[in-house]
């Protein structure tokens, strides 16, 4: 019966106004249901117009977001990733050296995302962090922040590593510290890895950086010898997946 329930309900909410999925969400709050609560807040901070957002969602998310639930907490920052407020600024960078890692990688993507230069201290802290994927947002923060000061630490990391994923974060950065396209061919290097997960970020960062417009074809390319010669199935769909999202990218550019 209650699973019944509950799929009513999320159907209503993927169905539903956003006055339903608030309705939802107070009914969750009420009765204590959080799978639901989750379902509902994650809805109403994901599902609207990019760079807006619904006054009394904003005032919700953000309750939510000062009530301490480190995993709720960190899917509103992830989710409005694309809106300002001085209060996520503010839990973000309480938030860098937080134990858990989710909340740290949230929280230095959404400070570089917004230019938050007091968040450099830190950030240069998390370059040594346990994670892979923190260190990662935390270099690519400090590339969009753009503070040229630290260059000199960018490029002393990136000439102590061997490792392509953390290399393709660190093109980026310098990339957007110093305009020069000497790291955007270094990122079409890293296209030839070894390495999935660095192939697909050095693509994703090549379109996001040029537009689109700069090493295309040669990623393209890149991509379908990799997808030729990849023998572990897993890799090669995902590999697969990402020539048919960045082709159809390609394609609704040319529109």
């Amino acid at each position: 019966m209650k699973k019944r329930v509950r799929k009513k309900q999320l159907k209503r909410m993927q169905n539903g106004s956003l006055e339903d999925i608030i309705s939802l969400y107070k009914r969750a709050v009420k009765k204590n249901n959080y799978d639901l609560r989750y379902e509902a807040i994650d809805a109403m901070a994901s599902d609207r117009e990019y760079g807006e957002i619904d006054n009394n969602v904003r005032d919700i998310l953000l309750k939510e977001l000062m009530q301490g639930d480190d995993y709720i907490s960190s899917i509103i920052v992830d989710d409005l990733n694309d809106i300002y407020d001085e209060n996520i600024v503010s839990y973000c960078l309480d938030s860098l050296q937080n134990e858990d890692f989710f909340r740290r990688l949230v929280s230095a993507e959404y400070l570089g995302r917004h230019h938050k230069t007091e968040a450099i201290p830190t950030l240069k802290k998390l370059l040594s962090d346990s994670d892979d994927y923190v260190k990662v947002q935390a270099i690519e923060a400090m590339g969009r922040i753009g503070d040229i000061e630290v260059v000199p630490l960018l490029l002393d990391k990136l000439n102590h590593t061997e490792d392509d994923f953390l290399k393709s974060a660190y093109f980026a950065a310098l990339y957007n510290l110093q305009g020069d396209i000497v790291w955007l061919a270094k990122l079409t290097e890293i296209l030839r890895s070894q390495d999935t997960m660095a192939q697909s970020r050095a693509a994703n960062r090549l379109v996001q950086l040029t537009e689109g417009s700069v090493y295309y074809s040669e990623i393209l390319t890149a991509l379908a010898k990799q997808i030729q010669v990849e023998t572990n199935g897993t890799q090669k769909e995902e590999l697969k997946q990402l020539y048919s999202e960045l082709k159809a990218y390609g394609n609704a550019g040319t529109k």
